[in-house]
C-alpha cells in the first residue's frame, strides 16, 4: 500500500514539474503555405502561465479582474500594428513586404480571468510569391515577438499545384530568450516551386474565409468589418484598408458579396467604415 501511495506521489511531483518546466515559455507555431501567386504566412502564439499571466494585467483596463471581449479589442487596435511589424518574410535572402491578411485575433481559451493560465494570439500575413522563386531558395520567417521569453518552436509548411517546401526543424524545440536586437529565425526551403494555377485556401483558415480565386484580390477586398454571410459563421475580421468600395467576386456561399461604407456600432472604431455584406444575387 505504502509503495502505491509513493507512486502516485512521484507521478504527481513529475507532472507538476513538468508543468511549471513550461510555465515561463511562449510557443510559436509557425506556418508556410506557398503558391504560385502567394506565400500565406500564419502565426500561433501560445502564451503559458507567466507571460499569459502578463498579458492578461495588459488588457484588464477596469482592473476588475475578468477580460471583455471589448477590452481584447482595446488590447489589439492598441498593439496589433506594433506586433504585425515585428515579422519579417526573406525569400533567397532578400526581404518580401508581408501584408496583414486578417486582424490579430486572440483567444482567451475559455478562462476570461486575470492571472496564470493560456491564451492565444494568431496573426495571418501574405505576400506576392517571387516570380524569380526556384527550388532551393530559403524562405526565412523572422519573428520579433516576445524576444525575451522563452520559446518552444513548432514549425509546418506545404505547398500547392505539385510544389514542395521542406522544414528546417530545429534541434532542440525550446529556445532560450532571444538575443538583444535579434530575431528568431524560422526557415525553410524551396524543394519544388508550386506550378502555375488556382491557389487553394491553406488549411488553417476558417471555411467560409476567402476561397482560392480571391487570393488575386486580396489587398483590393481587405475591409476592417467582418464577412457575414446568410445562415453562416462570421469569418475573420479583415485588416484594415484604405481602399474604397470593392467588389468580391464571391467569398460568400451562393451569394455575392459587396462591401459598402455603412456605420455599425459594434465594429466602428471612430469613423464608418466599409462593410462587407452577403446579399443574395
Amino acid at each position: 500500500m505504502l509503495a502505491v501511495l509513493l507512486a502516485v506521489v512521484v507521478a504527481s511531483a513529475g507532472k507538476s514539474d513538468a508543468h511549471d518546466l513550461y510555465a515561463a515559455f511562449v510557443q510559436h507555431h509557425v506556418r508556410l503555405d506557398a503558391g504560385a501567386r502567394h506565400l500565406d504566412v500564419t502565426i500561433d502564439l501560445t502564451f503559458f502561465e507567466e507571460w499569459s499571466a502578463r498579458e492578461r494585467q495588459r488588457m484588464d483596463l477596469d482592473r476588475d479582474g475578468r477580460i471583455a471581449r471589448s477590452e481584447i479589442e482595446a488590447y489589439l487596435m492598441k498593439h496589433g500594428s506594433e506586433f504585425a511589424s515585428r515579422v519579417k518574410l526573406l525569400v533567397a535572402g532578400r526581404e518580401v513586404p508581408l501584408t496583414e491578411l486578417y486582424e490579430p485575433e486572440i483567444d482567451l481559451l475559455g478562462n476570461n480571468r486575470v492571472g496564470p493560465a493560456h491564451h492565444r494570439l494568431r496573426f495571418y500575413f501574405f505576400a506576392s510569391t517571387p516570380s524569380s522563386l526556384r527550388a532551393g531558395d530559403s524562405v526565412v520567417i523572422e519573428d520579433r515577438l516576445w524576444p525575451d521569453t522563452k520559446a518552444l518552436i513548432t514549425l509546418d509548411g506545404a505547398a500547392a499545384n505539385g510544389g514542395k517546401i521542406d522544414v528546417e526543424k530545429p534541434d532542440d524545440p525550446a529556445c532560450a530568450p532571444a538575443a538583444s536586437g535579434e530575431a528568431r529565425a524560422f526557415k525553410f526551403r524551396v524543394v519544388a516551386p508550386p506550378a502555375a494555377g488556382n491557389q487553394p485556401k491553406p488549411e488553417n483558415l476558417k471555411a467560409n474565409s476567402l476561397s482560392a480565386p480571391e487570393f488575386t484580390a486580396r489587398i483590393a477586398s481587405r475591409n476592417s468589418l467582418r464577412l457575414n454571410g446568410e445562415g453562416e459563421k462570421p469569418a475573420h475580421r479583415l485588416a484594415p484598408s484604405s481602399s474604397p468600395h470593392r467588389v468580391h467576386p464571391q467569398p460568400c456561399r451562393n451569394h455575392e458579396c459587396t462591401c459598402r461604407p455603412v456605420s455599425v456600432a459594434q465594429f466602428v472604431r471612430t469613423a464608418p467604415r466599409d462593410v462587407c455584406r452577403c446579399v443574395q444575387t
